[in-house]
């Protein structure tokens, strides 16, 4: 079964959230590289990835971070105050602090006005004369024209790195024409091999198809879409069940699952949050798994390479860089969350009435689960290589200082 590599509100509480700065050695000398990041935080798709690549570049390299937030804070004023208060500090750290060392900054850009945070520290970075390596996380910037993106792509050089998820974000970056070079690491990394031979017993009333939906619960992320879904496919008698999982923060939306479950019955299991362990049990429960999000900062959730590393086909939105993460053969994408209904009832019946056919979708699906993990893990050796290695020393060939780009399979 696979494994994430996560970090949960638990663990970050054994971490000292008084500290914010973190250095794999004492003295300044052989530094290789500095990062300004949120680490831990709250438990999302950028704050995983964010500490795995940072984990990975420790193992192999002198590192030193500076963690912008230390534990999930309510957003409000005080939350915004003491975020600029974070960047401002990191800004120091990187110019006058512990942080003035290395030839490397890695940086993961805001969203939105947030986005000042990430222009300030990339200003020191290269008043400093030092590379930055941008990791992206969000799509927002990258569909829509973003000016303070625009003034951070017009501070890099060609020296300087943007780290994509997928070809959907290196395209719409191309609108800000940096000099910067672009090198696609998707979220595979955080997955482990997967094992999608599932034996898979005929559907019917008593062994009904089992739909998953896991997310942090919103409408934006899909919830109405799940639930209509689940009740119309329910009121015309095809077998199916609904498993939901993950928080749900808004009184809107937990009224919502409590009027499901009434009406649903036994025909919907809510689990609230899942970790760990039962998380596996979740993804083991499911046969396929539902993303109708329209959430606009969407990028590549990580709950979908898990889904296909366990052979499970995806229906789901072609928000954010959905689109090539489910591929040709992860299961099937729709342009707009309000033709999501309709669309995976279509492919639930076909499903459901045609086992072969289903068989069949989730072989594709654990295949492109595997091939998509592979590439994503040969891309993160690649990256780690490139960014601990000085822009001196890099291949002259490579106008990205040491980063080639391997060009994805599947």
């Amino acid at each position: 079964m696979i494994v994430k590599r996560e970090t949960t509100e638990r663990d970050s509480s054994q971490r000292d959230s008084s500290q914010h700065e973190s250095s794999q050695q004492d003295s300044s000398g052989g530094v290789d590289l500095v990062t300004v990041a949120v680490r831990p935080g709250p438990v999302t798709g950028m704050t995983v990835a964010t500490g795995a690549v940072i984990d990975a570049l420790a193992e192999l390299g002198d590192v030193r971070s500076f963690a912008l937030e230390n534990g999930y804070q309510k957003p409000g004023r005080i939350w915004a105050f003491r975020k600029s208060i974070n960047a401002i500090a990191g800004a120091l750290w990187l110019l006058l602090g512990k942080g003035r060392v290395g030839h490397t900054v890695y940086l993961c850009p805001n969203a939105g006005w947030g986005l000042w945070q990430t222009l300030l520290h990339t200003l020191v970075a290269k008043w400093t004369r030092r590379r930055v390596v941008l990791h992206h996380h969000v799509c927002s910037y990258s569909n829509d024209h973003s000016r303070l993106m625009a003034c951070v792509q017009n501070r890099l050089d060609d020296g300087d790195v943007n780290l994509m998820l997928a070809e959907e974000m290196s395209t719409g970056m191309r609108r800000y024409q940096s000099r910067a070079q672009a090198f696609e690491l998707p979220y595979g990394y955080l997955v482990d091999a997967p094992e999608y031979n599932r034996k898979l017993a005929p559907i019917s009333k008593e062994r009904p198809l089992v739909l998953g939906h896991l997310s942090n619960l919103t409408f934006e992320k899909g919830l109405a879409e799940v639930l209509q879904l689940t009740g119309q496919l329910v009121a015309a008698d095809v077998p199916v069940r609904l498993c939901l999982a993950g928080p749900a923060h808004h009184a809107a939306e937990r009224e919502a699952i409590a009027a499901a479950q009434r009406e649903l019955g036994d025909a919907m299991q809510y689990l609230g949050p899942v970790y760990g362990t039962e998380k596996t049990k979740f993804f083991e429960a499911i046969d396929v798994f539902l993303m109708p999000t329209r959430y606009k900062n969407e990028a590549q959730p990580i709950v979908i390479v898990e889904a296909l590393g366990c052979g499970i086909p995806v229906l789901a939105t072609r928000q954010g860089c959905i689109a090539s993460l489910v591929g040709r053969r992860g299961g099937h994408t729709v342009e707009s969350a309000d033709d999501f209904v309709d669309f995976a009832m279509g492919w639930i019946r076909k499903w459901v009435e045609s086992p072969p056919d289903f068989r069949d979708a989730c072989r594709q699906a654990g295949q492109r689960g595997e091939t998509f993990i592979e590439f994503s893990k040969t891309q993160l050796r690649t990256v780690v290589a490139g960014a601990l290695r000085p822009p001196s020393q890099a291949d002259d060939k490579n106008s990205s200082e040491g980063f080639e780009q391997t060009a994805p399979r599947g």
